[in-house]
Formats: C-alpha cells, structure tokens, sequence
C-alpha cells in the first residue's frame, strides 16, 4: 500500500468477550447498523478511499454485519482488511470470508490465548492471506527475528509490530533501543514476508503519520487516526466529519513516547 493510500478504518462494533488490559477501544456494546455501514463506505468510495481496515471489538462476534461490510466494500472494488483476535474463528467462518472477499486476515497476537493459537493454525492450514499484529514486549524483543522466521515460514504475507499503548506494560529506554537494532537487522533477515511498524514506532523515527484516510467508530464520531484527538460528529456526510477532526486535530494521543518508554 502506498503512503498516500486512503483508508477507512472502520470500527463496526464494541463488541468483543476478552479483556484485554491495554485495548484502546471503547468499552461500549455498540455495532454499526448496517445501513449505517453501507452509507460509510460507500461516502467513503466516492471521496476516493479504495481500501477499508474493518475491526472492533471483534468482529467475528457480530457477523452478519461483517458480512455486509465485506460485501458493499468489495461491490465499489475495495481492498477489505479485517482485524481480529481470533475469537470464535473457525474454518467454516473462515470459508464465509473467503466467500465474501475478504482480501487479508489479520490477527492480532500479544496475550497467547488458546483462540489465537487454533486461529493461527487455521489461517496456515486453509489458503487464506494472512497478516500478524504483534504487541511487542521486552521479553518478546529478545526472539523477535526468530518469531518473524516462523511467521514467515509458516506463510504470513505480512506483519505489523506494535508498541505498547495506553494500559500496556511500558518498555525500558534499553529495551526500546534493543528494538530499533533489531528493526535494522529485520530487512536482510526477512525476504519473503512485509514487516511494518506501528504508527508509533513511525512517529518516533521520522515525525510522520501514515497512512492517510480517517477512523470511524460505532458512536458515529470521525477521527483522523484510531488515536487522533478530537473526534467529529458524522452527520451523514463524511468529508465534511473528516474536514472538522482534521482542522481540530493538534498530535496523534500515541506520540506521549514518555508515557509509553520508561
């Protein structure tokens, strides 16, 4: 994906039964109205946006509304992403967003739960494009190349390392330099298989955001970033929502790198 790529980062439900101590999202149970879905990424296309992230929550709790997201996305021709922890995965559901055009699975790795284990077997096992989100950690950074190896070995098209947010046990500044060695090492180590990273990370090392496009989530609000500040109200006109969060928008809430580096 280019840098300029627009996104659509979209939030269809609050939905999901972990609890993870360092999720961002809202602690809600609200899920997006499917008309509501439709009319969002179908703004969306017409301003341009040819790629839609779809998450949560979890998503694979409120399927039918997947479903439809899936569905009007790829009808305008858009790229579709999903996010998931893995929850409720299983092959059959697995088939139905392959079915619908679901373009990459990723799954989102940190706690080793036992559904993220069976969703990972599941997306080596069945022909499926596949994507890893990693929490890093400071015990994590010390294997980090041979966990990429093994992801690459086993078929991952990509993976993206994430830094500890909000909630997150916070990295010493000796483990995070660690990390920033190992970045170098990653890209004569891994041939195969995208290694990204985070829009923190990214922030840090080079002062931009990326990539463009904006979040939307199920209280109807429109943020630049899933992190952005302050959000706008959409009233049924997202390029306009879209305009008013940008105007108020002063820093990305992740780029507090003292709060999250020790």
């Amino acid at each position: 994906m280019s840098e300029d790529a627009k996104v659509l980062r979209l939030s269809i439900t609050d939905v999901c039964p972990l609890n993870c101590p360092f999720c961002y999202a809202s602690k809600s149970n609200r899920t997006l109205k499917k008309d509501v879905i439709k009319e969002i990424i179908r703004e969306a296309f017409d301003d341009g946006y040819m790629h839609v992230a779809i998450g949560g929550g979890e998503p694979l709790c409120v399927l039918p509304e997947l479903t439809e997201a899936i569905e009007v996305a790829k009808h305008f021709g858009m790229n579709v992403a999903i996010t998931t922890s893995g929850f409720g995965l299983t092959k059959e559901k697995l088939k139905h967003l392959k079915k619908c055009g679901v373009d990459i699975i990723h799954l989102s790795l940190g706690a080793y739960r036992e559904n993220n284990i069976e969703a990972y077997r599941l997306l080596t096992q069945h022909e499926v494009r596949f994507g890893i989100n990693l929490l890093i950690s400071q015990k994590l950074i010390a294997k980090l190349i041979a966990i990429l190896k093994r992801f690459e070995e086993d078929g991952a098209h990509q993976v993206t390392i994430l830094l500890p947010k909000m909630g997150a046990p916070r990295l010493s500044i000796d483990a995070f330099i660690n990390y920033l060695e190992k970045l170098k090492i990653i890209e004569n180590e891994i041939k195969s298989m995208q290694v990204y990273i985070d829009c923190l990370t990214n922030r840090i090392l080079t002062g931009k955001c990326y990539p463009q496009g904006c979040s939307f989530f199920t209280d109807l609000t429109v943020s630049r970033c899933a992190f952005g500040a302050p959000k706008a109200k959409w009233n049924g006109i997202l390029t306009k929502a879209v305009d008013e969060a940008n105007r108020a928008f002063s820093d990305c809430l992740l780029v507090k790198t003292s709060e999250r580096i020790k």
